[in-house]
């Protein structure tokens, strides 16, 4: 803990910044996507949708408890500036990593309502879905990771982590195509409705000149 605590004085302002980047920010980023795909596949499913509101719920846990996580972080740090308690230090430093007990089944969730719901309303490939369900499980493994210490369950937390890197910018180029194919595609039937009633209505103009 000497050692802990040593560092952290040393390294204070690079620990708070990296806090920042890595928990807050991240988490922000977060739930900006989480609020964008939720939109995207709300309109597709329609406006009654469990799943789409589970995800954006779960969404918003997820970015309270990584913006408490940069927290915990910064009042340790000025803790271990101002009193160099040991027994705080260690008391938040165990709060801290105890949060991804909880945030981490949460994650999941989040994944798996929107795999499920991409799978639904088909607008995701088959393998996207199978990544976002793998991942899920990958992270309901890895909340152990703090109760029951060993040398598996960080690995499967690291798997996780690169996991969740490779989902959500999948996720993010296939929801980007999907939307710009609708916008198209609603542009073609607008233009193919207007040259219909056009159509129906010079037949109705040249059968009146007839009659």
């Amino acid at each position: 803990m000497a050692n802990l605590i040593a560092s952290y004085e040393a390294n204070r302002q690079m620990v708070m910044v990296q806090a920042y980047l890595t928990n807050g920010l991240t988490g922000i980023l977060l739930m900006v996507f989480v609020a964008a795909l939720q939109s995207a596949l709300r309109r597709t499913e329609g406006e009654s949708s469990t799943l789409s509101n589970l995800l954006l719920v779960a969404g918003t846990v997820v970015t309270s408890l990584s913006c408490l996580e940069a927290l915990f972080v910064e009042v340790v740090a000025n803790h271990i500036a101002a009193t160099h308690d040991a027994a705080v230090i260690r008391t938040l430093l165990e709060l801290n990593a105890q949060i991804d007990t909880f945030k981490l089944p949460i994650l999941s969730i989040m994944i798996a309502a929107a795999s499920w719901l991409s799978w639904r309303v088909q607008a995701s490939p088959p393998w996207l879905v199978w990544v976002g369900a793998v991942e899920a499980l990958l992270l309901v493994v890895a909340s152990g990771n703090s109760l029951f210490p060993g040398e598996a369950l960080p690995i499967v937390l690291d798997i996780s982590a690169l996991g969740l890197l490779v989902w959500t910018p999948a996720v993010s180029v296939m929801m980007g195509w999907r939307s710009r194919a609708v916008r198209a595609g609603g542009g073609l039937a607008t233009l193919s409705s207007a040259v219909t009633d056009t159509s129906s209505s010079d037949a109705q103009i040249k059968s009146s000149q007839s009659n």
